[in-house]
């Protein structure tokens, strides 16, 4: 006997038809066209619901049915929780940059600038360490016109120029992994992703660092 008004077709869907019949005839429907208004409820809308209080006995006689409005649950929109921020820890580039701001502001330029050096200075000494020692993920070398490749055990290839073991410049400057270029060798360290490489990721780091800092 519950239905809620969502228009003026529905209004009296849920009344006996004796009662609407006789109600014609009483002031009590005359009530019940108003409910609409009474209880908020808009045509194509949810409003409130409207019950009927009555019994066939009072129907029978005539008597006035008694409405209520009910106000249908508060649904409110769920609220997803959100993520935590994510803070990334800063690089070791990043802290000593950080740390001369404050106590040797007039490095704040050079410091900077000596980086691309550093980087490549300790990229140069890392691909020869790759290329020469012998590592359990690195499955082949192929010479490849006037660079190396190496074969990585999961399928991936590193490549990168000819590795001079005697050679002291740093001429290393990036290499390419799966054809991604790389000239921070603890980047490239991260993105190889090899087991317990994260202590000498930071270690990597860290050279670089300290190196564009004594030449600074």
């Amino acid at each position: 006997m519950r239905r809620w008004l969502t228009g003026p077709g529905e209004r009296f869907g849920h009344l006996p038809q004796q009662a609407v019949e006789q109600g014609r005839r009483r002031k009590g429907v005359g009530a019940v066209r108003d409910i609409g208004a009474l209880c908020g409820v808009g045509v194509g809308g949810r409003g409130h619901e409207v019950h009927a209080l009555h019994s066939f006995s009072t129907v029978r006689s005539g008597g006035e049915d008694q409405y209520v409005c009910k106000s249908p649950p508060d649904l409110t929109s769920y609220s997803y929780p959100r993520s935590p921020t994510v803070h990334r820890p800063l690089t070791a580039e990043a802290e000593v940059a950080a740390e001369l701001a404050d106590v040797r502001p007039g490095l704040a330029d050079r410091y900077p600038a000596e980086l691309p050096g550093a980087r490549a200075a300790v990229l140069t000494r890392l691909w020869r360490a790759l290329v020469h020692e012998p590592l359990p993920w690195v499955t082949a070398h192929e010479s490849t016109g006037d660079g190396l490749t190496l074969r990585l055990s999961d399928g991936r290839r590193l490549r990168g120029p000819r590795a001079d073991p005697y050679a002291i410049a740093a001429y290393v400057t990036e290499v390419r992994l799966d054809g991604t270029a790389y000239g921070d060798p603890a980047r490239l360290m991260t993105d190889l992703g090899v087991a317990h490489g994260t202590g000498f990721v930071a270690e990597l780091g860290h050279s670089v660092a300290s190196l564009a800092l004594s030449r600074a």
